[in-house]
């Protein structure tokens, strides 16, 4: 069973879960997951970290000293870990900033499941006059 965050938006009458820890997808993705989640400040930091430094090598290529390529190195590699570390945290206080709360936890076999539960949840406490008791 995988850990999610659970996050409401009162205002909005909306629920929303998203995984804890590490994120395979924007891991694999990096800059275009995080265009794909709207996190516009992430993408241009990512796609200027990224593609400069893959710019610089190439420019750099023939005259390049093994200190400037090793640190290079090191700093395209964790371009690309920061991603998958950090991206679950980032969607977090992205939806934060949008006015939605962490309000608990859950666990679920996957993202889908996550939701069933919160759509279930949400339709029992419909279902009892919003007391929510199910």
């Amino acid at each position: 069973m995988k850990k999610y965050y659970v996050l409401e938006n009162k205002e909005k009458n909306d629920k929303t879960a998203v995984k804890k820890g590490f994120s395979w997808p924007a891991f694999f993705l990096g800059t275009w997951w995080a265009m794909w989640h709207e996190m516009w400040l992430v993408f241009a930091i990512l796609f200027i970290l990224t593609y400069g430094i893959n710019i610089m090598k190439f420019q750099m290529l023939n005259n390049m000293s093994p200190g400037l390529s090793t640190f290079l190195f090191f700093l395209s590699l964790a371009a690309w870990l920061l991603p998958g570390f950090l991206g679950n945290k980032w969607r977090v206080y992205f939806y934060k900033t949008d006015g939605y709360e962490v309000v608990g936890e859950m666990e679920a076999k996957s993202i889908s499941a996550a939701y069933n539960i919160l759509l279930e949840e949400e339709a029992g406490s419909k279902n009892h006059g919003g007391d929510g008791i199910s």
